[in-house]
């Protein structure tokens, strides 16, 4: 995705409030999220906390692809819900 604005979701955890604008002042046709999931022992895959979103973050599944034991998934950024609690710090527990 050359030549794409992009932000990595981490940066979302320290300034919420520049996506939310962006988002609702329609500055982008579309927001693309790429997130990176890895198996676990179940034999599911869960989303790494470096790409995981806030719970009030909606996304609609574009693609995924398995590259190696990984999957890549690009989401179209649907709705932020206003009403949902300010993103926390994520865990690193699957």
């Amino acid at each position: 995705m050359r030549g794409v604005a992009s932000v990595t979701p981490g940066r979302i955890y320290v300034r919420p409030e520049s996506l939310s604008f962006h988002f609702k002042h329609h500055t982008f046709d579309e927001i693309i999220v790429t997130q990176t999931l890895e198996p676990v022992s179940d034999g599911g895959f869960w989303i790494t906390p470096e790409h995981r979103l806030p719970p009030n973050y909606v996304l609609e599944k574009i693609a995924e692809r398995r590259i190696g034991t990984k999957l890549r998934r690009m989401s179209l950024l649907k709705e932020i819900k206003a009403d949902a609690a300010p993103p926390e710090k994520v865990s690193s527990n699957p």
